[in-house]
């Protein structure tokens, strides 16, 4: 396992403006919102709700664990290629269904497509078809969802099997695992940084071995593709080349309420410059914290590198920075 250190940060810009950006974006409501340089391993600010920046509390994922349940796809040796056919009700035991996202469905998808249009369906389908829940909680430890992520942050909360649709629903963040702000930010800056994972409390960067360059570029081309033309499309400018996720749960201590999810990273092609989380209580990924986050990623297109570093050791990037 290669850790690839960092010394000396010189910041070329008032970190404090970004923090005033986030802090007018977030307003009033409950959540939180963090700033990154994933390739840096470098937090540049977090603010909202103390609790929730604490890590105190922690809050069902949604659709952005799909991330971590396709990784898991992957390397069961799951076919990316391979398509279902979406048609919105996913049927489950004893005459039950499930619904997708989106209805009446995406039509024909594979995973590529399934994570730009955010399908629940597809992964509902994986679960019967070669993915288990307990390969999908092997693949949150080895991107340290069950590890603190930075300055003493609690791990994240996996739970046991509670009902026969837990692993449908465990497969897209919905029950089942409990996180934090600092988790999907490592989470996200390790597929922007294509399998390095940034550690925030000492700025070094640690190779996750064993996963293939490839399996990081379906999960990249699907976030990259959200953006594009699925599911984020609407949040951002065209002018921008981003990658991103959104998810939406319900809180299960109060099904009336919900908790709203973005996690992206810019440029979405080659190392890395900025990643950013927003979370939203009481509202949902799609109307509330995308348009958050592409704010955010736009203006810090717009700003020049925040900082530079200079290494303690060199090393030779992966592959897909090298445009393979």
């Amino acid at each position: 396992m290669a850790f690839i250190l960092f010394s000396k940060p010189i910041l070329a810009i008032d970190n404090s403006e970004i923090a005033n950006l986030c802090d007018s974006l977030l307003g009033n409501r409950k959540g939180a919102i963090i700033v990154a340089k994933p390739y840096l391993a470098q937090i540049i600010c977090a603010v909202g709700d103390s609790d929730i920046v604490s890590g105190a509390e922690k809050y069902p994922p949604g659709s952005v664990f799909k991330i971590v349940s396709s990784l898991a796809a992957l390397e069961k040796k799951i076919d990316p290629k391979n398509t279902v056919r979406c048609t919105y009700y996913y049927p489950i035991a004893r005459g039950k269904v499930l619904h997708c996202s989106w209805k009446p469905g995406h039509g024909i998808v594979d995973m590529r497509r399934a994570l730009s249009l955010s399908c629940s369906f597809y992964f509902y389908n994986l679960m019967d078809n070669g993915l288990a829940a307990d390969d999908i909680k092997e693949m949150a430890k080895i991107l340290g969802f069950d590890e603190s992520p930075y300055d003493n942050i609690s791990c994240s909360t996996i739970k046991k099997f509670d009902t026969k649709s837990f692993k449908y629903r465990f497969a897209v963040g919905l029950t089942g695992i409990y996180t934090t702000p600092y988790h999907l930010l490592r989470m996200i800056g390790t597929v922007a940084n294509a399998g390095l994972m940034p550690n925030f409390d000492d700025n070094s960067l640690t190779k996750i071995a064993d996963i293939p360059d490839e399996n990081w570029q379906v999960v990249r081309d699907g976030l990259k593709s959200s953006v594009s033309e699925g599911l984020c499309h609407f949040a951002f400018d065209n002018k921008i080349s981003a990658a991103g996720k959104t998810g939406t749960a319900t809180i299960p201590e109060n099904p009336d309420r919900t908790c709203g999810w973005f996690i992206g990273y810019y440029p979405a092609d080659g190392i890395p410059n900025w990643a950013v989380v927003v979370l939203i209580v009481d509202g949902t990924g799609f109307t509330d914290s995308a348009p958050i986050g592409a704010k955010i990623l736009n203006h810090l297109k717009n700003t020049r590198r925040c900082a530079t570093m200079e290494p303690s050791v060199l090393f030779e990037p992966s592959a897909l920075f090298n445009g393979r």
